[in-house]
């Protein structure tokens, strides 16, 4: 599947994340969501290197997230990771900052570009366009905000590979021309809890295919809460989770 890029267009850039993940070949690409023939920087291990298992075979859980991506930001000059809050129940929350190595080398004025954008009240003549001009894309994908949309979380560690080792002419554009910012799990503890019930619900031959069967709809009340069992989704305005406010104040800078 061809992956089209141009610079400064964020829709194009999501379809490409999409794109990615669609497009199968994990013999010559090592992982199973990249082009055909597509070279990668060996020094940054595959999902499968780390995890055990192809992306998409089973569900990956928070720990063995983390493990991956610290293991990427340790082999990668384009990766860079933040943590900006902690869930109810203590699990980190990540922002990944992935980019070129010349983007990298000036994310402070980058930022100060963006302030400058958001609000340019009082700019000096001129100084606006000279920010754009200048400026990438600056792209948030976020992953995963209600715990049984869980592949989500693997769909962003797809995703982190391709930028973090992709040597190909598309990932370079886009990673030339945006900034993007990675939150690879926006509800870390209704996740966990989806993971592990279908971990506890499993057997040596597959899951039942009905919708309301554990395997699929996980315990009372479900996995797509938070700890206190509210969704995070609509917690946008009053912000009274940890997890909202950590990602907005993240959001804001």
């Amino acid at each position: 599947m061809s992956v089209q890029l141009f610079r400064g267009l964020i829709p194009t850039l999501t379809a490409a994340a999409t794109a990615l993940c669609l497009a199968a070949s994990p013999v010559a690409a090592q992982h199973a969501f990249a082009e055909a023939g597509a070279a990668f920087n060996s020094a940054v291990p595959t999902p499968q290197s780390v995890l055990g298992y192809e992306l998409g075979a089973r569900f990956t859980t928070h720990r063995n997230m983390m493990r991956y991506i610290e293991r990427v930001a340790a082999t990668s000059t384009r990766v860079q990771v933040d943590t900006i809050g902690h869930s109810f129940e203590g699990r980190e929350m990540l922002l990944l900052t992935v980019t070129s190595e010349a983007n990298m080398a000036r994310l402070d004025a980058i930022k100060a570009d963006a302030r400058r954008l958001a609000d340019p009240r009082g700019a000096e003549s001129g100084a606006v366009d000279a920010a754009v001009s200048r400026s990438p894309s600056i792209v948030w994908l976020a992953h995963s905000v209600h715990g049984g949309e869980a592949s989500g979380v693997e769909a962003g560690l797809a995703l982190l590979y391709q930028l973090a080792a992709g040597m190909d002419a598309d990932t370079r554009v886009a990673l030339d021309s945006t900034v993007v910012l990675i939150d690879p799990n926006q509800n870390p503890d209704g996740r966990e809890r989806f993971t592990h019930d279908l971990e506890r619900s499993g057997g040596a031959f597959s899951g039942s295919t009905d919708p309301g069967a554990l395997n699929n709809a996980g315990s009372w009340p479900g996995p797509r809460t938070s700890h206190y069992y509210f969704d995070l989704n609509r917690d946008w305005y009053a912000q009274s989770h940890p997890e909202t406010r950590g990602r907005a104040r993240a959001f804001l800078e």
